[in-house]
């Protein structure tokens, strides 16, 4: 209520010069741009939101807020308001795409007798109830900061903080069996420090909620401002299988790698061809190293999560401090530990059958041994 008070003050709403043409066509242009950015976003996370629905969830919340603020902030820059709208509207659109997306995801979990229907329209309905009485609550307390900027930011200010904190311990009661990306790191923490899984609402206590985009833009700050001590970066799962053939050394002067690609590809099927998975590292020399996987045509859940597990055990798995990765025993420990890692994860009552982990999409196809295939 605060926020639409101020759209419509920085509009003209009450003034004389204000027309009605003027309102409609900053209505018109705020509207086309939230659709616009919404669409933009809809399209670069639109496979991303089923893995991690707690943390698009989060950053759903955290977007309709900064929407707020905008609209909030407008009446305050007249030369900018037109602007701050349409920043506004953008991220409300993308509050409304990642909010119906997640919505959707948490729907399925809900759903545990096959009636999604019906869950989905409780929970419409409680939505609904809570939107009213919100609603009843803002009218009364815009008329209290109604010409009071003051006021209106310090209730505002409160009020996103009490809505963060409680969708916060909200998403940290949303306890959760399937495995994605923040629930797995934490699992193989605690395995590697002290040798035992998490159950579900153990882990739903520690497991990291930072939105994915925020949590992106502090690995790029952090590389390359903050740290400069050489680091492993995240795995890229599914990169196309040039990418992979094309992280080696090649002759100086040389235009063309297919021979090294050649080469680069025999090496990697004679040592990794028995398994539905290509990983490799990026170079040594740069100040971040990134593990890359390709992935077969065939890989289904448990191979994408053995894919993850492994990448993390080399990245984690340096010689001593600022030292090379020792992919010798991150493999060695795959071929061991993994087996007993994965009873224990479905003894702890995980669902190794659903596994949500973002890839790029590519896959490659090479003949895996029969064992395998079958």
């Amino acid at each position: 209520m605060l926020s639409s008070q101020a759209v419509l003050t920085g509009i003209g709403v009450g003034k004389e010069a204000a027309t009605a043409y003027g309102a409609v066509f900053m209505f018109a242009v705020r509207d086309l741009t939230g659709m616009l950015g919404g669409l933009v976003f809809a399209h670069m996370q639109g496979s991303g939101f089923d893995s991690c629905a707690k943390q698009w969830r989060l950053f759903a919340d955290i977007m309709n807020n900064v929407g707020m603020a905008l609209d909030l902030a407008s009446p305050l820059f007249p030369d900018l308001f037109l602007c701050l709208t349409c920043l506004g509207s953008i991220s409300r659109a993308i509050t409304w795409v990642a909010g119906s997306a997640t919505r959707a995801a948490l729907t399925q979990h809900f759903a545990l007798n096959s009636n999604a229907a019906d869950i989905a329209a409780k929970e419409q309905s409680q939505e609904t109830a809570v939107t009213a009485i919100g609603m009843t609550l803002g009218i009364l307390l815009t008329r209290m900061c109604a010409h009071n900027h003051i006021a209106s930011w310090l209730c505002f200010l409160a009020l996103t903080v009490l809505h963060v904190w409680a969708n916060i311990k909200a998403m940290r009661s949303l306890i959760l069996t399937t495995l994605n990306q923040p629930r797995l790191d934490v699992l193989l923490q605690s395995y590697a420090e002290k040798g035992t899984v998490l159950t579900p609402k153990q882990t739903s206590a520690a497991e990291d909620l930072t939105p994915l985009p925020l949590k992106a833009l502090w690995s790029r700050i952090s590389a390359s401002v903050l740290f400069y001590d050489h680091k492993i970066g995240g795995a890229q799962l599914g990169v196309s299988l040039s990418k992979l053939v094309d992280i080696g050394p090649t002759a100086a002067g040389q235009k063309k790698k297919s021979v090294h690609q050649d080469q680069g590809l025999a090496k990697l099927l004679k040592e990794q061809g028995d398994q539905s998975y290509l990983l490799g590292v990026t170079p040594w020399g740069s100040t971040s190293q990134q593990v890359v996987v390709v992935l077969h045509k065939s890989a289904g859940p448990q191979d994408l999560m053995r894919a993850y597990v492994h990448s993390w055990k080399v990245s984690h798995g340096r010689k001593g401090r600022g030292g090379k990765v020792d992919e010798a025993a991150a493999k060695q420990w795959m071929q061991v530990e993994f087996p007993a890692f994965l009873k224990k994860l479905k003894g702890a009552g995980w669902n190794v059958e659903r596994v949500g982990l973002p890839t790029l999409g590519w896959t490659a196809e090479w003949k895996l041994p029969r064992h395998h295939r079958d």
